[in-house]
């Protein structure tokens, strides 16, 4: 159960019997609520795998990238350092033969034929191929 703030708003005139004249000043309450519960999860580490010039990333990371995740002007999901390792393997699509973002089907049929072979389940649906999630183009991707 969530806890209501309540708000009290002065100077509400209401017009009583019809008459243009008669007005009263009354006070209205507005409940409002300020304390929705947040799921919080703490993460010593996350590890993202990019792919790109190196020095450009890390400036617009360390530049315009203070938090992740929700209300992080209420102080949620603040980054403490960034911390950049150049690596030889490409891991920003595949990772051990498992998707890192959606992929369209058309883009991946061995990969899910070997998942089948192997008895994985297959996660796939609809999903945008390009940002930002929420774009109505979509395809059917399998899913990280």
């Amino acid at each position: 159960m969530s806890t209501l703030k309540v708000i009290l708003r002065d100077k509400i005139l209401f017009n009583f019997q019809g008459s243009k004249n008669h007005y009263s000043t009354v006070k209205v309450l507005y409940p409002k609520n300020y304390h929705m519960p947040i799921v919080v999860k703490s993460y010593k580490t996350i590890t993202f795998y990019v792919r790109g010039d190196l020095e450009e990333v890390k400036r617009l990371l360390e530049s315009y990238i203070f938090y992740l995740g929700k209300k992080g002007s209420q102080g949620f999901g603040q980054i403490k350092e960034w911390e950049f390792e150049e690596i030889d393997e490409d891991w920003s699509v595949w990772k051990d033969e498992k998707p890192m973002r959606p992929v369209p089907v058309s883009e991946c049929k061995k990969q899910i034929e070997n998942m089948i072979r192997r008895q994985e389940p297959i996660n796939a649906r609809q999903h945008p191929i390009i940002p930002p999630y929420w774009r109505k183009e979509t395809e059917l991707c399998l899913m990280p």
